[in-house]
């Protein structure tokens, strides 16, 4: 009582940001006054906010409709999406060609004959070998083939640490593998300039199976050995053992092994 109230004027319905974006309407005071700040004072001011909207509505409507835009376009651009591994239906050679490269391994062994479990860390090297190679043109004259008959050969060269007996120990080799097809694409003969339970040349039997894995069965003079590669992704490899008895009757070690891609530096 005895204050001066505050006037407003009628609002005007004007477009809105609001409108462009939302598409609603909302109205706008176009202008309102309110008492000067001194008691008793018939002053009155107008502010105009009119005139400031007003100007910054197509600056703000033009960014308004680009985002809009890029939003929409970004809906209407196809999403790229990476095809799953599959590695069932794998060819042979599709396989080998994938063992190519440098790898970080860790292997588990149990020695059911001894009751221990040994621990190997492993780096490995897979490069292509030529059909020129000495010890492949030599494996090859001992077993009745030739380097043309071979479908995949690759060197394999290995560093391995050892904690059997509580103590490291440290081993290092390199062999030639040549795969050569007997019995269609499936299965055939492996060659090998250095064996995996002996160290000598050795050939066994390998199947390609149609989920993707390797396997290959080896029998050595004392002893035998049975092997399964698998790809569960194209950067890690594992593979299952078991080394034999004496023809092959019974099982002395179980291993398990994983080995990862190392990727090359740029």
């Amino acid at each position: 009582p005895g204050g001066k109230k505050m006037v407003l004027r009628q609002p005007l319905m004007r477009t809105s940001v609001a409108t462009l974006v939302l598409g609603i309407s909302l109205p706008l005071v176009t202008s309102f006054s309110f008492p000067g700040v001194l008691p008793g004072s018939a002053l009155r001011r107008d502010v105009n906010v009119m005139g400031a909207v007003g100007r910054a509505l197509p600056r703000t409507a033009a960014r308004c409709n680009a985002a809009r835009s890029m939003v929409m376009a970004d809906d209407a651009a196809p999403a790229t999406v990476q095809e799953p591994f599959v590695a069932a239906g794998m060819t042979v050679e599709n396989f080998w060609e994938r063992c190519v490269g440098t790898w970080t391994g860790l292997r588990s062994s149990h020695s059911i004959a001894f009751g221990q479990i040994e621990q190997v860390n492993s780096d490995m090297k897979i490069v292509r070998c030529g059909d020129d190679d000495e010890e492949l043109i030599q494996i090859c004259k001992t077993y009745g083939y030739t380097p043309s008959d071979c479908v995949s050969i690759l060197r394999v060269s290995w560093e391995s640490t050892s904690d059997w007996d509580d103590h490291e120990k440290v081993t290092e080799g390199s062999s030639v593998v040549a795969l050569v097809k007997t019995e269609g694409n499936t299965k055939g003969k492996v060659l090998r300039s250095k064996g995996y339970t002996e160290e000598i040349p050795a050939a066994g039997d390998w199947i390609m199976k149609d989920d993707g894995s390797f396997y290959m069965k080896t029998i050595y003079s004392g002893t035998g050995a049975e092997e399964t590669f698998w790809f569960p992704t194209p950067d890690l490899r594992m593979r299952t053992s078991c080394i034999l008895s004496q023809g092959g009757k019974g099982v002395t070690t179980a291993t398990f092994t994983t080995e990862i891609r190392q990727k090359e530096k740029a």
